[in-house]
């Protein structure tokens, strides 16, 4: 394979790489990412611990051969562009607050082992090195430059004495304080990492189909920060306030305690139908769902007819999908034909898949009417029964009275003689 092959490669996976730390770290205190910064590594992550700023300098290893004391000796030794001092060794032993973090493609041997991490920004520890890998360190650092230059340069001259003059001066103490915040990450792969922000792109709420549009304008702000004190962080959160559309968690919701047990339905049948009186909250119910889907990675929609349900659904886009179908039978009047509603209804029951769910909200006064029954049993679409969800608990009843006193909707007086007869049984809601 040759170098246009491996070249185009391996910055993908140094951007994918720097992509995916500032995302996992983006909770940390006044954190800021930065990309090929002068005179560092391939990326560097600054932020505050206890008050006081720490540096954790990032090197991409897109190798899959093991990594051993030798390499890792040379790693360190890596220098500043046509400087002959100012390794990252050396960084590390000036700035006790200055980590250096290795993601590499291959497995450490056991030698190395002591340096993995398996959590990104958890394990941004000092951690405790032997004095005996200490000194075998010391050894495979001052021969990191290999015995013969290859073209006899003056600068590799320079640096070769430098790594040999660090090798025997530097205090056993400084040089394992040094090593004790050396990080690697194992078994990374491009592809790996990509999964990774897929994942976390989801939880934000970006929907799966517009995922991989997003990774590719955040390597875009990367690459264009490369070499500049720009902060990547901030870009990739505006990239991702652009994809995410905003949630459709209504803002005041209360638990009925049943959410998730409703979600694993839809999941497993693909459709979730719920009815109930008017302001029973089937809406509001529908939203709470959909914007748990959101965090998953679906797209949602809140649809008026089986016909805008369809389009949404069924447009052949691979993204996943929820739609909520609000009162397809009609809210204060009647469709105009509602049979015809209620057969474009079963079709698209029987096209619902795992990427399109479907949420179908309607009264019962609407639903009776158009099955022509009298209970919600009777009103069964294909192989779905509708969730009645005029069936309130007293523990939902206390929770939706605790809500309305909690925002002093009710006088205290009131609230308490309310709550009280709740909880013995007097009211219900």
């Amino acid at each position: 394979m040759n170098i246009a092959i491996i070249a185009p490669e391996k910055f993908e996976f140094q951007d994918l790489v720097c992509i995916d730390i500032a995302l996992r770290s983006r909770s940390l205190d006044r954190v800021q990412m930065f990309a090929e910064p002068a005179g560092g590594e391939d990326g560097q992550l600054e932020f505050a611990c206890l008050g006081a700023a720490a540096t954790v300098e990032v090197q991409v290893k897109g190798s899959e051969s093991a990594l051993d004391l030798a390499k890792l000796a040379s790693h360190l030794a890596h220098f500043p562009d046509r400087k002959g001092e100012g390794t990252l060794l050396d960084r590390l032993i000036q700035d006790e607050r200055r980590f250096a973090l290795f993601v590499i493609s291959g497995r450490c041997v056991d030698a190395v082992s002591s340096f993995l991490i398996k959590r990104m920004p958890e394990d941004i520890l000092q951690r405790s090195v032997s004095a005996p890998s200490a000194e075998a360190f010391r050894r495979d650092y001052s021969r990191a430059l290999g015995t013969l230059a290859e073209d006899g340069t003056t600068l590799w001259q320079t640096r070769h004495a430098h790594l040999i003059k660090t090798a025997a001066e530097i205090d056993q103490a400084a040089l394992r304080s040094a090593l004790g915040r050396v990080l690697i990450l194992e078994q990374q792969t491009s592809e790996d990492v990509q999964t990774r922000i897929m994942n976390t792109l989801a939880e934000l709420g970006v929907p799966t189909g517009s995922a991989a549009h997003a990774i590719g304008e955040m390597r875009a702000r990367v690459q264009g920060a490369k070499g500049d004190r720009i902060d990547v962080l901030a870009s990739i959160c505006d990239v991702i306030e652009r994809h995410a559309p905003s949630t459709m968690r209504p803002s005041d919701y209360v638990s009925r305690g049943l959410e998730d047990q409703m979600l694993a339905g839809l999941l497993a049948s693909h459709v979730l139908l719920l009815s109930g009186s008017p302001r029973t909250g089937k809406t509001f119910t529908a939203r709470e769902l959909a914007s748990k889907l959101q965090v998953k990675g679906y797209e949602a929609k809140e649809c008026f007819s089986v016909l805008e349900a369809s389009r949404f659904l069924l447009d052949g886009a691979r993204a996943w999908r929820v739609a909520i179908l609000d009162d397809p039978f009609g809210g204060t009047h009647p469709v105009p034909n509602s049979a015809q509603e209620l057969a474009q209804l079963k079709d698209l029951v029987l096209r619902a898949n795992a990427t399109k769910l479907l949420i179908v909200v309607q009264a019962k006064d609407r639903i009776f009417g158009v099955f022509n029954t009298s209970s919600l049993s009777g009103a069964r679409l294909r192989s779905h029964a509708w969730v009645d969800l005029d069936a309130h608990s007293a523990e939902l009843a206390t929770k939706l009275w605790r809500d309305l006193g909690s925002r002093g909707k009710v006088s205290s007086v009131l609230y308490q003689s309310v709550l009280d007869a709740f909880g013995g049984g007097e009211i219900t809601l």
